[in-house]
């Protein structure tokens, strides 16, 4: 008979109930692997597009089979990411970075069925692994109209194969200029004109908030620091609100503004502002000359412009890949590289007071891309389909052609240069506005001065009385009306047109009084008695769409600034905004989501700029 004792017993219990612990365990665990497979695989797609070494973009895109009121979207990672940027929801990043939820905003969060809803992201993160093993997984809930709930995990594609950026070549910034040394006291101005040189000192200041690059010592914008320092070509100016670097329109606000430093330079000294006017001009200059490579190759554009827009945040903190994108006698850009000729001519013109060697330096390199220009001829856009997307040579190539040897002619002294300008200005249809694309008129402008011919001469007449004197082209405030896109820009450049025919004798014009009406509305004498110059007067706009100046000194910048309804924490002083997009004055909103009528950009400021610097050689 076999006998259990009391110790067998004890020892035979102890290993039943351990055996039910571990049953128990592993059907708890059975119960939550279960319920996590449960959740299904979204019907839509999470696509890693693009990336880089720290960051990676994509869209997200999800078919809406019932009417949807909100979601959320979890995302955790193997990896902290840095920075983060879904411009559809608010977001929380939790567990030192590896855990983001997004919860979207409420347009993006309503939907009818049969919608696809899209969405894009940027996000940066600590380059510990390949972009495609990023994330763990990615959540989606979704709250439809009748109550009801779901959820599903999304699939993550990578399309295309992500590749290593290339080492960027060393390309050193040119050492900084000295501080400005303050020149005579200049003669005291009469107190109409004061206004001018207040608003000549902010509008320098806008373009050293806008520089890319190694700031120098004497940066004066100190809620900037050095952005951009990977670049193929370091410094220039980034062109707007967002960090491309745009060659043509950076060419054109150059030219613009070195303009009306050659023939109004007393209107700069008299408010004292001479030295960084030079200084100004000089950062662009600086930039040009790097991207001119080789005689007949010339780097049009760093960045890409969708790329780029979906990032919201500092140029300090940005990660997105930015090619460098070039012309080349394969590949030509006359039009571009004309307008770099003109802004390097101009300058040299500027600098032969006070630094003959760069003079000499710009006009080397302003004479080969004139060159390169007419000997290889095309359309940059053409070339560079990233820029035909936001900057398209629309007037071609001919006007800029023009325009180059115009400058070339007033740099050099040279009458090929002028015989060529000559030529090519027969053949220019009138236009009704002078902007970074097209320079027609303003050719006719300064030809009308230099050669003193009466075809000139009636040409710039008829521009200026048909834009400045027609009641029908106008808001009831006064304000000039070409388009609403940058509409205070288009006006300011045929107000400073017109100001320098008058103040160069041109017979028959007579807008005095007219065009400079155009810079008075723009600093306030207008029904709303609104400024639209950052910084000048109480009333001015508070919200321009600028993503830099939307970012708090420290902590996180991202879309939710952007949709934020405070005023930017940076007053990006100096900022003119695009102003009225109709004929309608209040057609205005200061609003950072309004890019047409609270955009600000680098040639926003040159023709406006340059017609203060008239004003006041008039007032001196």
């Amino acid at each position: 008979m076999f006998v259990i004792n009391r110790k067998s017993l004890s020892l035979l219990f102890f290993f039943v109930m351990a055996f039910v612990v571990l049953l128990l365990c592993f059907t708890f665990q059975s119960i939550i692997n279960a319920s996590v497979g449960a959740e299904k695989t979204c019907e839509g797609s999470f696509p890693i597009e693009d990336s880089w070494k720290g960051g990676l973009r994509g869209k997200l895109s999800l078919p809406i089979s019932k009417a949807t009121t909100s979601w959320t979207l979890t995302l955790t990672t193997n990896t902290p990411l840095t920075h983060t940027n879904f411009w559809a929801g608010s977001m929380k990043l939790e567990d030192e970075g590896s855990k983001l939820t997004v919860r979207s905003y409420d347009w993006a969060g309503i939907h009818s069925a049969g919608d696809t809803f899209e969405t894009g992201y940027v996000l940066g993160y600590t380059p510990m692994y390949s972009a495609k093993n990023v994330f763990k997984n990615i959540l989606l809930k979704v709250t439809y109209s009748d109550g009801s709930r779901s959820s599903c995990r999304i699939k993550i594609t990578f399309q295309p194969e992500p590749k290593p950026d290339p080492e960027p070549e060393p390309n050193p910034d040119p050492e900084p200029s000295p501080d400005p040394k303050p020149g005579p006291d200049p003669k005291p101005l009469p107190e109409s004109c004061k206004k001018y040189k207040e608003a000549l000192r902010l509008s320098l200041l806008f373009y050293e908030a806008q520089r890319s690059g190694k700031l120098p010592a004497n940066q004066r914008v100190k809620w900037r620091k050095d952005s951009a320092l990977t670049d193929e070509v370091t410094g220039g100016y980034f062109d707007a609100g967002d960090y491309v670097k745009f060659g043509f329109p950076m060419a054109a606000m150059t030219t613009m503004a070195a303009w009306g430093a050659v023939d109004f330079s007393e209107g700069y000294k008299a408010a004292g502002q001479w030295q960084y006017l030079k200084e100004m001009i000089k950062w662009s200059t600086d930039y040009f000359i790097k991207a001119h490579v080789s005689d007949n190759e010339f780097i049009g554009q760093i960045g890409l412009g969708d790329l780029d827009h979906a990032y919201w945040g500092r140029p300090e903190d940005m990660r997105m890949r930015r090619p460098a994108s070039r012309i080349t006698k394969s590949n030509p850009g006359s039009d571009l590289a004309a307008e770099t000729a003109a802004a390097l001519a101009a300058a040299s013109i500027i600098f032969k007071d006070g630094n003959v060697p760069y003079s000499r330096k710009c006009l080397k390199h302003a004479k080969a891309l004139y060159s390169f220009a007419e000997t290889y001829k095309g359309k940059y856009s053409d070339s560079i389909p990233d820029a035909a997307k936001f900057y398209r040579s629309y007037s071609g190539y001919e006007d800029e052609l023009a325009w180059g040897a115009v400058w070339l002619y007033r740099a050099t002294g040279d009458k090929a240069y002028l015989n060529k300008a000559k030529k090519i200005a027969k053949t220019l249809d009138d236009a009704r506005e002078i902007s970074w694309d097209n320079k027609s008129e303003a050719v006719k402008i300064i030809l009308a001065v230099l050669t003193k011919d009466t075809a000139y001469q009636n040409k710039s007449r008829n521009f200026c009385k048909a834009i400045l004197e027609c009641s029908d082209c106008k808001t009831k405030d006064g304000l000039v009306f070409i388009q609403k896109w940058g509409s205070l820009r288009h006006a300011s450049n045929v107000a400073f047109a017109c100001l320098f025919a008058q103040h160069s004798s041109i017979p028959g014009v007579k807008t005095w009084t007219l065009a400079k009406s155009q810079i008075d509305y723009i600093l306030g004498s207008n029904s709303k008695e609104f400024s639209y110059l950052i910084g000048y007067g109480t009333s001015y706009p508070r919200q321009p769409h600028h993503a830099s100046s939307s970012c708090p000194r420290y902590g996180t910048c991202n879309w939710d600034n952007f949709n934020s309804n405070k005023p930017n924490p940076q007053v990006l002083l100096g900022a003119l905004v695009g102003g009225p997009k109709s004929k309608d004055d209040n057609d205005y909103v200061d609003s950072r989501q309004d890019y047409i009528t609270n955009e600000v950009t680098t040639d926003y400021n040159a023709g406006f700029q340059s017609a203060l610097a008239v004003l006041l050689t008039r007032c001196n």
